[in-house]
């Protein structure tokens, strides 16, 4: 499942290419992945999007006329920005077609991944969004002691809490709890300050350590 490594090298690789770039086409060959009705898709034709921003394991694409189309990925949910020409991958989607002839093409060997358009004040209308905590990028020590004390339960589950915070999955979680030396079955309730305080900067450093890796290795 893309966690915020991987959502971070597919922001920094689509954003430049979008911008200033209308899109021209748009193709829902699984419908049902947009849950706000495939129609809604084709509305974004002639319009562009100026801003991609990450929140959690969300990617939203803000477009000029206010609004976000919302991606959730799920597990196996991949883009692919791609010539007309190229082959389209297995269980290839949805399609947008843009302005200077690219397409962006999302594939998901499992259909799990959800796609959403909505007005930019209305985000909280998407499932689980409501309910999701502040990134784990945006918070800073003393906001992660304070709300992960409220969580006594083993320090993995609440790591992958996404109402605790937003953005780890089960992959980096391992990562992390290695780096700090903790655990993933001992419970948060028996960790001292010193541990959260190794715990929070853990999360910090594996991330921060990973995401270039990453963008390094992007070619969606």
């Amino acid at each position: 499942m893309p966690e915020i490594p991987d959502l971070e090298a597919i922001r920094h690789f689509l954003e430049p290419r979008l911008r200033q770039n209308p899109v021209a086409a748009a193709e829902a060959r699984l419908p049902w992945l947009v849950r706000t009705g495939a129609g809604a898709l084709a509305t974004l034709v002639g319009h562009e999007f100026v801003a991609l921003r990450r929140h959690g394991k969300f990617l939203l694409f803000a477009t000029d006329d206010d609004r976000l189309l919302v991606v959730n990925p799920m597990l196996t949910g991949r883009f692919h920005w791609a010539e007309p020409s190229e082959r389209k991958r297995p269980m290839t989607a949805l399609v947008l077609g843009f302005a200077d002839g690219h397409e962006l093409r999302y594939s998901d060997q499992r259909r799990m991944g959800r796609w959403y358009l909505v007005p930019t004040a209305e985000l909280e209308t998407v499932p689980q969004m409501a309910e999701l905590g502040p990134d784990v990028m945006a918070v800073d020590e003393d906001t992660f002691l304070a709300r992960i004390k409220r969580h006594p339960g083993q320090i993995k589950s609440v790591l992958t809490n996404q109402k605790f915070l937003a953005g780890i999955g089960n992959a980096y979680s391992d990562e992390i709890l290695w780096e700090a030396g903790l655990h993933p079955h001992r419970r948060r309730a028996t960790m001292s300050e010193d541990d959260l305080r190794r715990l929070y900067r853990a999360i910090r450093a594996t991330i921060e350590w990973a995401i270039p890796i990453q963008i390094g290795r992007a070619h969606v």
